[in-house]
């Protein structure tokens, strides 16, 4: 049974493809099988493995299933039973296959920019999948913010410390 990476944010342009394609691969150059699930019916992970195909640059250990509707989302995870890594890229909105992609992954990545805006998405993003977790009796899987788009060598940033201290106050565990 593969381990499950839900790459979730309802918030358009978060970074959620980029970062779907980039842990995939670094899974499967650490050896690793692994498949993303286009769910987004933008299709952008199909299309950039499309594009590496036809440019001869094909991605190496990562294969690409889409799954643009809750029923071939399920049915695309149970055919991938066999590798040890999925990796969920997930709609730009809000919806019932943003929901089950969370709610059955073993852990949720939840992208964000270092705006204040942005991290109270994140936030209510959360706070609807627990509502969802709990009225389907199911638990709320694991999820980590993790910022893009900044500086990681400057933390001093006011932007930074306050979107990490509104998550702190949040209680919304971030990436390292």
């Amino acid at each position: 049974m593969p381990s499950i990476f839900a790459v979730a944010n309802p918030k358009g342009g978060s970074g959620k493809t980029t970062v779907a394609i980039i842990l995939a691969g670094e899974f499967s150059k650490h050896g690793y099988s692994a498949a993303i699930v286009d769910a987004d019916p933008q299709g952008s992970s199909y299309q950039w493995h499309a594009s590496s195909v036809a440019r001869g640059l094909s991605p190496q250990g990562v294969d690409l299933v889409r799954a643009p509707d809750e029923k071939a989302l399920a049915q695309a995870i149970d055919r991938l039973d066999g590798y040890d890594v999925v990796v969920i890229d997930t709609p730009g909105y809000y919806g019932d296959v943003l929901i089950q992609s969370a709610l059955r992954a073993d852990l949720v990545v939840l992208p964000c920019k270092v705006h204040t805006f942005d991290a109270s998405q994140v936030v209510r993003t959360i706070r609807n999948l627990e509502q969802h977790a709990a009225t389907s009796k199911l638990p709320m899987s694991p999820h980590r913010v993790l910022f893009n788009e900044y500086d990681s060598l400057d933390r001093n940033t006011r932007p930074l410390k306050e979107v990490v201290a509104y998550l702190d106050a949040e209680k919304v565990p971030v990436c390292a």
